[in-house]
């Protein structure tokens, strides 16, 4: 009492005796989140370890927009705990994460990507994308990629119009309406 006669609201509500009668109506719980008991809580930690801390995290997030906490490192984390791998690698900030280290053709190539660059695209357009061509044409024997629609445009775009007219799969389209 005498203590902390001298004391300001602030010192006072830090002062171990005061943080002991207080914490002793406290669940477990309230007692984590209590200012001093996460003060001496993250005394011995690391960095990286305090920025992990639920009191840490909430007071961090209090001022962010919805945004800025999906993409907070303890929000990812605790978002993708309870997902399986595939939806892991679909989130967000793993995708973000995961193509920070990617040249800008690997990126193309990321399922992630290709899934979102072909969500807007017309049925036409989704066939005659790289990625797309490059899967559809995996399974494929060499015969039939060469009367692949994709890859034919991309061998008929170095020919002259001579040449186009000799191509195989010009042949097929051409006789294709003929009697």
């Amino acid at each position: 009492m005498l203590d902390m006669a001298n004391m300001t609201k602030t010192d006072i509500t830090m002062h171990p005796s005061y943080i002991m009668l207080d914490m002793a109506k406290m669940t477990k719980t309230y007692i984590t989140m209590h200012p001093s008991y996460i003060m001496l809580d993250m005394a011995n930690m690391t960095k990286t370890d305090i920025t992990m801390n639920p009191s840490y995290i909430m007071l961090d997030m209090a001022n962010m927009t919805k945004t800025d906490i999906t993409m907070h490192p303890s929000y990812i984390t605790l978002d993708m705990a309870n997902m399986t791998k595939t939806d892991i690698t679909l989130h967000t900030s793993y995708i973000m994460l995961d193509m920070a280290k990617m040249t800008k053709t690997d990126i193309t190539m990321n399922p992630s990507y290709i899934m979102l660059d072909i969500a807007n695209m017309t049925k036409t357009y989704i066939t005659v994308h790289p990625s797309y061509i490059m899967l559809d044409m995996a399974n494929m024997t060499k015969t039939d990629i060469t009367m692949h629609p994709s890859y034919i445009m991309l061998d008929m775009a170095n020919m002259t119009k001579a040449d186009i007219t000799m191509h195989p799969s010009y042949i097929m389209l051409d006789m294709a309406n003929m009697t």
